[in-house]
């Protein structure tokens, strides 16, 4: 959507048909403050690529809105330029910009070469969300960022299809990624094919094998639970709480998983420090359960 606008907004600039200032300056905060907070290392958060989390994508992702920022960095307000090329400057740093280069045409990467030549600061980026509609936290500090993914009623546990993503059982359970801003890319391809996905840091799941598969469209499995989410304080700091309702579903035609294990989870971010409780855990499947 975001590439379609763009090319429609810079084809249409200085004519009859251009777009008004109030949508091209609504485009520009979409990128600012919906796309980067989901940032992290120059590349998309796996938490927010569905069925993409196996794959090494992130950084192709990321560089399609680097591309429309270049195309229409031009067309906004000063503010706007400022923030986009502070934003340039703080992500495509390391294998990042080696991506980003690698996807945008000659007159882009021009233009960003000129930018990342300007002399200008981007500074800390310090920002602490929550995306209420999506079951996510992102939470930016000094030397790192870290990413909550949960589920709800509302928010499906995983989506799996066409072959992809067929052992995220657990990645909206409460996962939480930690991204040092030394790392280029911890949770890549690699992590999602080699590291155990019994064990996703910050959930709580029992040990109990499960199958490898793909789980139909319209048969994924939304939580029995509405109290997950959370809030901010001025933009620094959040408090998010999760009512876990493992993953239990019996009707996509495949014995993938009967649970009743349930939980109560918290999470608190603070400047350097990121506090996981979890209480209440109950099951009654007489399996062990570990967090």
């Amino acid at each position: 959507l975001l590439e379609r606008v763009v090319k429609i907004m810079t084809v249409t600039n200085s004519t009859a048909f251009e777009l008004e200032k109030e949508y091209i300056a609504r485009y520009s905060e979409w990128i600012l403050n919906a796309f980067e907070p989901l940032m992290a290392n120059g590349g998309i958060m796996n938490m927010v690529r569905g069925r993409g989390t196996d794959s090494s994508e992130e950084y192709a992702d990321a560089s399609a809105v680097y591309a429309s920022m270049l195309d229409m960095i031009e067309l906004v307000d000063d503010s706007a330029k400022e923030g986009f090329k502070k934003m340039l400057k703080r992500q495509l740093v390391g294998n990042a910009y080696d991506y980003a280069i690698s996807n945008l045409t000659p007159s882009q990467i021009l233009k960003l070469k000129s930018i990342l030549n300007e002399d200008i600061v981007a500074g800390v980026y310090d920002l602490s969300k929550v995306y209420y509609n999506m079951d996510r936290v992102v939470h930016h500090k000094d030397g790192f960022s870290a990413g909550l993914s949960m589920s709800s009623e509302r928010i499906a546990t995983y989506e799996s299809i066409d072959d992809c993503n067929k052992e995220g059982w657990y990645t909206s359970d409460g996962m939480l990624y930690v991204y040092n801003h030394s790392d280029d890319n911890p949770y890549g391809v690699d992590y999602f094919t080699y590291a155990d996905p019994y064990k996703r840091p910050g959930t709580t799941a029992d040990v109990r094998e499960r199958s490898s598969e793909e789980v139909p469209y319209g048969k994924e499995y939304f939580p029995n639970q509405s109290f997950v989410g959370g809030v901010s304080l001025d933009d620094k700091y959040t408090v998010a709480a999760m009512a876990l309702e493992s993953y239990n579903n019996t009707e996509t035609g495949k014995e993938l998983r009967e649970c009743d294990l349930t939980a109560k989870k918290a999470w608190f971010f603070f400047d350097d420090e990121i506090v996981a409780l979890g209480s209440d855990i109950k099951s009654t499947d007489n399996a062990e359960v570990r967090t």
